[in-house]
């Protein structure tokens, strides 16, 4: 059985169990919990470490975590419209952000024979990934390699890339800084991504985009980042 005294409710039919009460009311809507000890006091409707108000939640310890599969929906907010000069409207596929991610990646350089067979000092990259956009960065410093002629293939990057081959339009663009490549004539390299691969090429573009074919030499280095749109 259960009873009252003063501020406290003594509960007796399994074993002596007192609880205190709060020496004051609450706040509206809220409720009233323990701390394990048996004192009671009141707090904000939710979870510990979540508190709402005013239209707006604060986590103030631990993480919001999304079950997989699900995400952030962002369908308040308006959709994108036309800017200037333009009459159609841009459509909207999705308003569910349901990824971000940053890490480490290990890019490798592979030519049209094959690996490189390169001695790296240092190979390394980062990436962001935000919905389906991943951004990356990387830096290969090598030496006592072989001189590679044929086409240059970066490979290793996080995430494959997304299909649309009847517009292209998950093909990915990238800068690149080179020391060691044996390139002729006046042809500004950069780096091309295809659709549905992790690898990207070492391209012209004053070729279209097409990629380079002479190669690189025993030492160099690459500094470069490309974004791209993933397959999932």
């Amino acid at each position: 059985m259960s009873k009252i005294i003063a501020n406290q409710i003594q509960h007796t039919q399994n074993g002596a169990q007192v609880f205190t009460l709060p020496t004051s009311d609450g706040s509206s809507g809220q409720l009233m919990k323990t701390d394990g000890s048996g004192a009671l006091s009141f707090t904000d409707a939710g979870i510990d470490g979540v508190t709402t108000g005013s239209g707006n939640v604060t986590i103030t310890d631990g993480d919001l975590i999304v079950a997989n599969g699900h995400g952030i929906n962002f369908g308040g907010t308006a959709d994108a419209t036309a800017g200037q000069y333009n009459s159609i409207n841009p459509t909207t596929d999705s308003e569910i952000l349901h990824d971000y991610e940053f890490g480490s990646f290990t890019p490798h350089i592979r030519t049209q024979g094959g690996t490189s067979n390169a001695t790296y000092a240092q190979k390394g990259g980062y990436y962001t990934k935000i919905g389906r956009m991943v951004y990356c960065t990387f830096f290969m410093n090598w030496s006592n390699g072989s001189n590679h002629s044929g086409y240059i293939y970066f490979v290793g990057l996080p995430y494959f890339s997304g299909s649309n081959t009847s517009t292209h339009l998950m093909y990915g663009i990238g800068t690149v800084q080179l020391n060691g490549f044996s390139i002729s004539g006046n042809r500004n390299p950069l780096l091309h991504m295809g659709e549905q691969t992790s690898g990207t090429n070492l391209a012209s573009n004053n070729s279209g985009g097409n990629a380079i074919n002479e190669g690189h030499t025993s030492n160099g280095y690459i500094i470069a980042n490309i974004t791209y749109i993933a397959n999932y």
